[in-house]
């Protein structure tokens, strides 16, 4: 090897640390858009959440360029001679290790703070620990299907009894390009599939529990060829067969029918959430066509009713004249509507769902009314007031003594928005909510989402048996 191919040998080196650094920026941005998109963090996709990945890549760049540059002109005065090691100073990948390490770790806290818009330490600790393990077993599963095709891998693994490092000048590249092409890829999916379009899957702790440990067994089996009592032949079987393949199948495979299962369910809260839409738009129209009618038939009866009124007083039967404006009046109230809020949509879910409340014997009382409607998309005002009038419905229910049993709407519109507290009575002991001031679980997550999409606050407490839901959406948003 002359000089001149240990300075190509070397540029490659340089080409796919760079390569591998910026594998590392997607795996950053992959897990920042999993935590927005499937674990209902608050937080927003703006130009800084990619800025300072682009400031990392510049650097990056520009000490990898000096280095390079540096070890030409080293080289280059001897470059048809054949190499010898320590005849020139070149510089030292390793001297920037810990500073590049370092600064990847600054790269996904400044990240981190810069999209989510809450609880900034606990976010950066949750994306630094999916990283490592999203990393991890990215790269074990790349590790060991590698060793169905190359020896490389299988002869590192035995050595040092590990899978970290380098995987040899052959099969480092390979290794490189394909780990930054499949982060990559997963970038962006997550990025056109869910941010771009502005869609959410929640999923909640118990799935995410099982993504946790199936990691942990998926990265811990992979060890099992370096543990005692197996003859390195048998390991390299091993290794070779259901390590390469078979764990690659079930490693990718498994989340992928998972998140599949996820999405349909999450489709069928959606879909209910539609039904809820359709049923009280209908209803809107039942009752609009009843009104319509019993004004019609109003109207062509006034005339009489007056020319009654009118004989009545002329032969002085005061007493009759008014029982019988008594009667008309009663009339006009059952005209009227039961709730009144200002907004059409609001009104048709109101007296949908005080329907249901009284068939259960619970007392409903609605205060405050929107001049101008909410200013909302009406799949919205079902999506936040539907779930949340169901919500209340089913705690009621759960009180034992009919008397007991209450919820209170109250809507303020101001100059700086909008407010929504919703209370309800709840059974001794509290509700799935009440250790919990965050709102969980799918119903509540399509209210929170819509909520987030307005900019808004969506907040619960439960005290002295009573559970409140309070929103606050700034005018501004809507």
């Amino acid at each position: 090897m002359t000089f001149s191919d240990k300075f190509y040998s070397i540029l490659s080196v340089y080409i796919l640390s760079s390569l591998s650094y910026i594998g590392e920026i997607f795996c950053i941005l992959s897990v920042v858009f999993i935590m927005l998109s499937f674990m209902g963090i608050e937080g927003k996709v703006t130009r800084w959440t990619f800025i300072p990945s682009l400031i990392f890549t510049g650097i990056v760049a520009v000490i990898n360029t000096i280095c390079v540059i540096h070890d030409h002109i080293m080289l280059k005065a001897h470059w048809s001679e054949p190499f010898k090691e320590n005849a020139v100073r070149l510089s030292d990948k390793s001297d920037f290790q810990i500073f590049f390490t370092i600064l990847t770790i600054a790269l996904l806290i400044v990240t981190t703070v810069f999209t989510f818009t809450k609880k900034h330490i606990i976010n950066c600790i949750i994306a630094g620990c999916m990283m490592f393990f999203f990393e991890t077993y990215i790269s074990c599963e790349m590790l060991y299907t590698a060793t169905y095709f190359s020896d490389e891998p299988k002869n590192y693994i035995l050595r040092y009894n590990g899978i970290e490092g380098y995987l040899g000048n052959g099969f480092s590249s390979i290794f490189i390009l394909s780990y930054t092409a499949i982060m990559l890829i997963i970038f962006s999916s997550l990025y056109f599939g869910m941010i771009k379009k502005q869609r959410t899957i929640y999923i909640g702790w118990r799935n995410r529990l099982f993504f946790i440990l199936w990691e942990l067994l998926m990265i811990c089996i992979m060890y099992v060829p370096v543990m005692g009592g197996i003859s390195k032949i048998e390991q390299i079987k091993y290794m070779e067969y259901e390590l390469g393949m078979i764990m690659f199948l079930i490693g990718m495979a498994v989340p992928f029918l998972m998140i599949i299962m996820i999405s349909r369910q999450f489709a069928m809260e959606k879909i209910l959430i539609q039904e809820e839409y359709i049923a009280a738009e209908l209803d809107y129209i039942n009752q609009y066509k009843k009104n319509q009618n019993e004004t019609r038939a109003f109207r062509h009866d006034i005339i009489n009713n007056l020319s009654m009124l009118s004989a009545m007083h002329d032969d002085k039967k005061y007493d009759e004249i008014e029982e019988y404006l008594s009667t008309l009046m009663s009339s006009i109230s059952a005209m009227t509507p039961r709730f009144k809020t200002g907004d059409e949509m609001l009104n048709c879910i109101v007296g949908m769902k005080s329907a249901q409340m009284d068939e259960k014997s619970i007392d409903f009382t609605i205060e405050g009314t929107i001049d101008g409607g909410l200013g909302m998309k009406p799949m919205d005002v079902c999506s936040i007031f539907a779930n949340a009038l169901d919500n209340a419905i089913e705690a009621c229910e759960k009180v034992k003594e009919a008397k007991d049993r209450w919820i209170k709407l109250s809507i303020d519109k101001t100059y700086s928005g909008l407010t929504v507290n919703l209370k309800n009575s709840m059974p001794s002991g509290g509700m799935v909510y009440s250790k919990d001031r965050n709102l969980h679980g799918y119903g509540i997550q399509n209210m929170k989402a819509v909520i987030d999409s307005y900019g808004g606050i969506g907040k619960i407490d439960t005290e002295d048996d009573v559970f409140t839901l309070s929103i606050m959406i700034p005018e501004k948003s809507r």
